[in-house]
């Protein structure tokens, strides 16, 4: 999102106010690459150049979220306690659960059959 100063953010930004997304899913899993010590709500107001990524994802969340009314169906969260390195599985379970809520229900009926 901050790459090639933010153009996927940019991109992104005018694709939610021109576009639909109805049928669309979208998990965000936001690792925690701030420093020791600071939180989201300092990581966004901090204009060094060592919270660049972590703001602009965060500003992807925010421009998500502030817009309801394009059909995306969206969730974000963010792993305080996971970085880089241990985000990705933990993200992609909990993707899993939010893009097949009910799945299990479902086959549960299945079985029942």
């Amino acid at each position: 999102m901050w790459w090639d100063s933010r153009r996927l953010l940019n991109e992104t930004k005018a694709a939610l106010a021109s576009k639909k997304f109805d049928g669309k899913s979208l998990f965000l899993g936001i690792a925690n690459t701030m420093p020791p010590g600071m939180d989201t709500t300092q990581a966004v107001s901090d204009t060094s150049g060592n919270n660049g990524h972590i703001r602009a994802i965060l500003a992807l969340d925010k421009a998500i979220s502030s817009r309801p009314g394009t059909g995306l169906k969206y969730t974000c969260k963010f792993y305080n306690d996971d970085d880089h390195s241990s985000v990705p599985l933990i993200a992609e379970y909990d993707a899993l659960h939010f893009l097949y809520k009910g799945f299990g229900d479902k086959l549960k009926a299945l079985q029942k059959k």
